[in-house]
């Protein structure tokens, strides 16, 4: 094999390990997660309020999809986009798309929502839901803050 033969050989096996790299780093999120209708069951942003979903008011829900999410409330509906990054996942900030005329008390719920889910989070899904905490740095003695949900069935055809 002449000189330029080799260059080629030897380019093909550079583009093919670079490109075998790129795929392995990118972080796919747990086959659990993706496609289910998650029902939000606490909201941890103030330790002043409560955590709970209040009486009388639908539970948000968000799906989590591969590239994006949809979110649903007693006040309306959206979506916002999301990455995954190995035990992380990014959230875009939502995007509402239809508002509903709601309580007060669920109003101020789903804005509490909106404005914890986008950030970056590390989750864990086990028996007991899903946990989203956020990486933000927090001050000494302040805790993460973050959402748990728990699943309440499939979207996506599974």
């Amino acid at each position: 094999m002449g000189r330029s033969g080799k260059k080629a050989v030897a380019t093909v096996a550079v583009v093919a390990a670079v490109s075998m790299t790129a795929t392995a780093c990118q972080a796919k999120p747990a086959a659990e997660i993706v496609g289910k209708q998650w029902q939000i069951t606490a909201i941890f942003d103030d330790p002043n309020l409560p955590h709970g979903v209040p009486d009388g008011t639908q539970a948000p829900t968000i799906t989590l999809g591969q590239t994006t999410y949809t979110f649903a409330d007693s006040c309306g509906n959206g979506s916002g986009s999301l990455q995954w990054k190995g035990e992380a996942v990014e959230f875009g900030a939502p995007e509402q798309t239809r508002s509903l005329d709601c309580s007060d008390q669920a109003q101020t719920y789903s804005e509490r929502f909106h404005k914890i889910v986008a950030g970056e989070f590390t989750y864990k899904q086990d028996n007991n839901g899903l946990r989203m905490r956020e990486m933000k740095d927090t001050k000494p003695g302040e805790d993460r803050r973050g959402w748990t949900a728990t699943t309440s069935g499939y979207t996506e055809g599974r």
